[in-house]
């Protein structure tokens, strides 16, 4: 499981919220981030990544 987080500020307190996506880098598909780091290979690993970065 891959979780993401978000550091949040309420007034002068800090805080993370959890988020479904990521804020910082828009478009990335969380599930295909994980699949790819779970691959034994690596350079299948990256190009899958990269393949779906493409379409």
């Amino acid at each position: 499981m891959l979780e993401v987080y978000h550091l949040r500020k309420e007034d002068k307190a800090l805080h993370y919220e959890r988020v479904s996506s990521s804020e910082e880098v828009k478009g990335i598909n969380l599930d295909l981030l994980l699949r790819c780091i779970l691959m034994v290979n690596h350079v299948d690993a990256i190009k899958t990544f990269q393949q779906a970065l493409q379409k």
